[in-house]
């Protein structure tokens, strides 16, 4: 009886020891920054996102706007003219979604893992199916993917000396404004064992907030607004040909 009891208190202790070694172990994800001011000038934005790493494991992460219903139009012939014909409503996609990992997604963690946490191409297109025909959402992933707001991209997040983290994302001109969530996974073995959100602000700021603004909130000073600058850009324009003519 004794020896078995020494073997339990081993036992008993190993696990203590290997919880109290998982416990410690940490993925502090981090920002350099925590919002995006969209001015006049912006053409994007470059962001790095880094952190902690546990030992021996791969990170996935996640940009997502909130999700919403997006519309995809459907060309067709009709008679001899090419036009819209239908359209395709998702209504669980985000405006934005971008994955970096360590390596290949389905090297990192199973199918079934990847559309339950909504991770990756998998994860991307169980979620905004939504019974429509996979062909479409083939072609909607890939028009989103071409404007810039689509991506991911395996092997693109970097490991330092087994410790630190670091990849970049970029926010493309057409990005929304808004909240933005970043997910950041550390998985070992097929298994998320830590999990970490930061949070990014994308907003419009000065002129552009102004304009913005106006156009949401009053439309008929906005459009008044709109013609006269563009009355009088005609006729700045015709001053200055005029001008360059006498000479």
């Amino acid at each position: 009886m004794r020896p078995l009891i020494i073997i339990l208190l081993l036992i008993t202790c190993f696990l203590l020891l290997r919880a109290n070694s998982y416990a410690k172990e940490e993925l502090a994800a981090r920002l350099p920054q925590d919002e995006i001011d969209i001015t006049a000038s912006y053409h994007g934005e470059r962001l790095m996102i880094y952190g902690a790493v546990p030992k021996d494991a791969d990170i996935i992460a996640v940009v997502t706007s909130p999700k919403e219903s997006l519309t995809m139009k459907m060309k067709g012939k009709v008679g001899p003219f090419w036009m819209d014909v239908k359209d395709i409503h998702f209504k669980n996609a985000p405006s934005m979604y971008k994955v970096h990992s360590t390596r290949v997604i389905n090297d990192i963690l199973s199918i079934e893992k990847q559309e339950e946490l909504g991770i990756g191409l998998h994860g991307l297109k169980k979620q905004i199916a939504d019974g429509a025909e996979e062909r479409l959402t083939d072609e909607f992933i890939k028009l989103k993917n071409d404007e810039g707001l689509y991506s991911i991209k395996e092997g693109d997040i970097k490991i330092y000396k087994q410790k630190l983290f670091e990849t970049y994302f970029y926010w493309p001109p057409k990005a929304p404004t808004g909240k933005y969530n970043i997910e950041v996974y550390a998985v070992r073995n097929g298994r998320v064992i830590l999990h970490d959100t930061e949070t990014l602000m994308v907003e419009k700021v000065g002129v552009e907030a102004f304009v913005s603004n106006l156009a949401k909130n009053n439309g008929m000073i906005y459009g008044i607004l709109s013609v006269a600058i563009a009355i009088g850009s005609g006729f700045a324009v015709g001053i200055l040909f005029k001008g360059g003519g006498a000479h």
